[in-house]
């Protein structure tokens, strides 16, 4: 089971119509990660991240 700071979240092994934003390192419940945020094609409204 998988969470963020928003609530539940899901884990994807691949998704298709998003663009996905530059790497930044961010700090996780389990330390420090190496994330990208990732966004609607279409509309551009952030979606989630990936890391």
């Amino acid at each position: 089971s998988f969470h963020c700071r928003r609530g539940k979240a899901y884990l994807f092994n691949n998704v298709v119509n998003v663009t996905v934003g530059g790497d930044e390192e961010r700090m996780m419940l389990s330390g420090m990660h190496t994330v990208a945020d990732v966004f609607c094609c279409s509309c551009g409204h952030l979606v989630g991240w990936k890391y």
